[in-house]
């Protein structure tokens, strides 16, 4: 019998212990959570989508800044699309948005991107791109379909300065320049379902 009622109030002291530790550690996470959330910068939705482009695969239509575009007007044939477990979009459209002029040399077939004074040259031959004398290998190759060059995601990071994040569960991604995408924000959240809306089929209907 006095086992019993030892063993009974053992078992009382360590369930009060285990929900006072269980308290303490959703306090302290709920505490780190709203540390975070405090010491980012606040934004809104209309900053946040500034100076982004959202691209679904295999959709035609793209939300650049938050507004419904189509990639190419005269071919909706031209979107992003997974190749080889990797997904890939129209380089042209990219840089095009960001104000970096891109022209095609047909003998060397190779692109070649003005942004400012600097010329940067991507050989769709062999995925190299040179700035310069420099040259720099992309680790994945780039293609053409229908007269548009493709490259892959990750590597628009490398041809100009902006943040790439890719949404798995979507199959779309949001290429931006200026601060880190924080997917915690509000901003980012309320920037997010306006990028979905906006290439959604009842808008398209009307490109």
């Amino acid at each position: 019998m006095k086992n019993r009622q030892f063993f009974n109030r053992f078992m009382g002291v360590f369930v009060c212990l285990a929900i006072v530790f269980s308290i303490c550690t959703f306090f302290a996470s709920a505490s780190d959570v709203a540390e975070k959330t405090q010491a980012l910068p606040e934004m809104t939705k209309q900053e946040r989508l500034k100076g982004t482009i959202y691209l679904q695969n295999l959709n035609y239509a793209a939300a650049c800044d938050g507004v419904l575009t189509v990639i190419n007007p005269n071919d909706k044939t031209i979107t992003p699309l997974f190749r080889e477990n990797e997904f890939y979009v129209p380089l042209r459209f990219v840089l095009e948005h960001y104000g970096v002029k891109v022209s095609w040399e047909h003998e060397t077939k190779t692109v070649i991107m003005m942004a400012g004074e600097k010329e940067y040259r991507l050989s769709t031959k062999d995925s190299v791109m040179s700035i310069g004398e420099n040259t720099k290998q992309l680790p994945n190759s780039c293609f053409i379909i229908n007269g548009t060059t493709y490259v892959d995601f990750d590597d628009i990071a490398k041809i100009i300065n902006c943040k790439i994040y890719y949404f798995n569960s979507y199959n779309a991604g949001v290429i931006a320049v200026g601060e880190e995408w924080n997917s915690e924000r509000q901003a980012e959240q309320d920037a997010l379902r306006a990028m979905e809306f906006a290439v959604s089929p009842f808008f398209k209907m009307f490109t």
